[in-house]
């Protein structure tokens, strides 16, 4: 067991020495762990849609090591879901901001419990890719991580890319640390660690 927590963060140390960037909301904050449960509010959205949503719960799932369960589809308001639960609705509020998608997690004592995601309704006729990685995004907040710049990574706002980058995992992966890792993540230390060799700043 110990050979592969260095080997993975051996791995990780490369990644993050190859220059990736990955932003977190709250640096002290994780991500919940065990089984991830989803809702989906479809309003009018396309079969095909819908079933890119699942695709994209179902990948987070397996980037970030938890088993996640449909819970099926729902009429109710997602900001009504438990939240524990990651409730996903097709539909733009009027307060909400610009955009294709929105995520709202809910944080408690410091653990990223759940959430809730708006696609915009436009999304639910729009090519199943569109849908895919915007949702993928939108999980990314679910997570902890937050908005960067590099064109590289999923989190920048712009999706450049189909699938979470270097950065995107690397942030991820101190997120859900302490889902089979005792002790704290110590993939800041690297980040800073690497900053420094390179010249950059810790």
């Amino acid at each position: 067991m110990r050979g592969r927590k260095l080997a993975a963060l051996a791995a990780v140390a490369m990644t993050l020495a190859a220059g990736c960037t990955y932003e977190l909301q709250d640096p002290e904050a994780r991500a919940a762990c065990g089984t991830l449960h989803y809702t989906i509010n479809p309003h009018e959205a396309g079969d095909a849609q819908v079933a890119a949503v699942q695709e994209a719960v179902e990948h987070y799932g397996d980037t970030v090591g938890r088993d996640v369960v449909f819970d099926g589809l729902t009429d109710t308001p997602a900001t009504t879901a438990p939240g524990d639960t990651v409730a996903i609705e097709f539909v733009w509020p009027d307060d909400a901001p610009t955009g294709m998608g929105y995520a709202e997690p809910t944080v408690v004592d410091g653990v990223f419990t759940g959430g809730w995601i708006y696609l915009n309704p436009a999304l639910g006729r729009s090519p199943e890719g569109v849908v895919y990685r915007t949702t993928l995004h939108e999980l990314g907040h679910i997570g902890g991580l937050d908005h960067v710049s590099d064109p590289g990574e999923l989190m920048n706002p712009a999706l450049p890319v189909d699938d979470y980058g270097p950065g995107d995992r690397v942030g991820l992966a101190h997120t859900h640390w302490s889902c089979g890792h005792d002790g704290p993540s110590p993939i800041p230390r690297l980040t800073a660690l690497v900053a420094q060799g390179s010249g950059g700043e810790a």
